[in-house]
C-alpha cells in the first residue's frame, strides 16, 4: 500500500486528496471483506469443532462471529485512521505513544476481563458445553443456565446459582454431552447365590429396556457387567446402561427401585444384612 501511495505523490498538489481517497477506498473494501469472509471462516471453524447442530449452537456461533468481525474491523479502521492522520500532516508519534501508554494501563487494569472474554470466545467457538448441560467446573456442579463471553452461570441441585468468570475455568467435565453412561452398583450379601442375583438383575434390566416409558431413553440394551467388588460386608454387582443425556439419574433411581423390589421378591439378601436364624 505504501508503494502505491508513493507513486500517487508524483501527480502534483492533488496527490494528498488522491491518497486520502485511496485510503478510504481501501478501508471500505477491507470493511466489506471483513463482513463477508470473517463470518464464513468463523462459522466453518465452529462447525468443525462441534457435531451438534441446533438452534442454541447457531445462536452462540452468531455471537462468536459478531465478536470476531468487530475485532477485525476495529484493527482495520485503526490502521486506516492512523494513515489518514499522517496524510494530513498530523504528527502521530505523540498520539501513538499516548495510545500505547493508555492501552498498557487499560490492559493491566482490565487483564482479568480480557482473559474472561478470550476464554469465553473459545468456549463458544469450540462448543465445550451448551445451555441445559450438566457440568462440573472445579468444586461446582450444576445445570448451565447462561453462557456469555464473560461468565458461565450454573444452577446447583440445591438451587444455588454459581456465577463463574470464564477466565478462571481450567477444565470442564460435561456429564450430558451426546450420551451418558448409567452405572448401577448393587450390594448383596456374601450368603446370596451369585448366579441367582445376577439373573435377577438381568431380568429387571431386560424388562426395563422393553418398557415403553423408560426404554425410549436408552440408546443400547443394558449390560450386566457382573461381580465388581468384594468387601467385608458383601459383594458389589454392576449394571451399566447407555442412555440419553440428562436422564441418567432418573434411570439410575428407577433401576435401583426395581432391583430392590425383585430382590425382596426372590429373598436375595442385601449387602451387610444378617442372615435369618436356622
Amino acid at each position: 500500500m505504501s508503494n502505491l501511495l508513493d507513486e500517487i505523490q508524483k501527480y502534483g498538489p492533488l496527490a494528498s486528496f488522491v491518497r486520502i481517497g485511496v485510503l478510504l477506498f481501501l478501508g471500505v473494501t477491507m470493511e466489506i471483506a471483513a463482513r463477508v469472509f470473517v463470518p464464513r471462516m468463523t462459522q466453518r471453524v465452529a462447525q468443525r469443532a462441534s457435531q451438534v447442530i441446533d438452534i442454541e449452537r447457531r445462536q452462540r456461533s452468531a455471537t462468536v462471529v459478531k465478536f470476531s468481525t468487530s475485532v477485525v474491523r476495529l484493527v482495520l479502521w485503526t490502521i486506516i485512521f492512523v494513515s489518514l492522520l499522517s496524510e494530513i500532516n498530523i504528527n502521530i508519534g505523540p498520539i501513538l505513544a499516548g495510545a500505547g501508554v493508555l492501552g498498557a494501563a487499560l490492559a493491566f487494569g482490565a487483564q482479568n476481563i480480557i482473559k474472561d472474554y478470550l476464554a469465553g470466545f473459545f468456549i463458544m467457538l469450540e462448543n465445550q458445553y451448551t445451555l441445559g448441560d450438566v457440568i462440573r467446573i472445579g468444586p461446582h456442579t450444576g445445570t448451565v443456565e447462561e453462557i456469555t463471553m464473560r461468565i458461565t452461570v450454573l444452577r446447583g441441585v440445591d438451587g444455588t446459582v454459581h456465577v463463574i468468570p470464564n477466565g478462571i475455568i481450567q477444565g470442564v467435565s460435561n456429564m450430558t454431552s451426546a450420551w451418558a453412561r448409567v452405572i448401577v452398583d448393587i450390594g448383596v450379601g456374601h450368603q446370596a447365590n451369585l448366579d441367582r442375583a445376577l439373573a435377577a438383575i438381568a431380568q429387571v434390566a431386560t424388562k426395563f429396556h422393553q418398557d415403553e416409558t423408560w426404554g425410549r431413553f436408552l440408546l443400547e440394551p443394558p449390560e450386566v457387567v457382573g461381580l465388581n467388588a468384594l468387601t467385608e460386608t458383601g459383594m458389589t454387582l454392576r449394571l451399566t446402561v447407555k442412555a440419553i443425556p440428562e436422564y441418567q439419574w432418573k434411570i439410575q433411581r428407577e433401576l435401583l427401585r426395581r432391583i430392590k423390589v425383585e430382590f425382596d421378591a426372590q429373598q436375595i439378601p442385601a449387602s451387610g444384612s444378617v442372615p435369618p436364624p436356622s
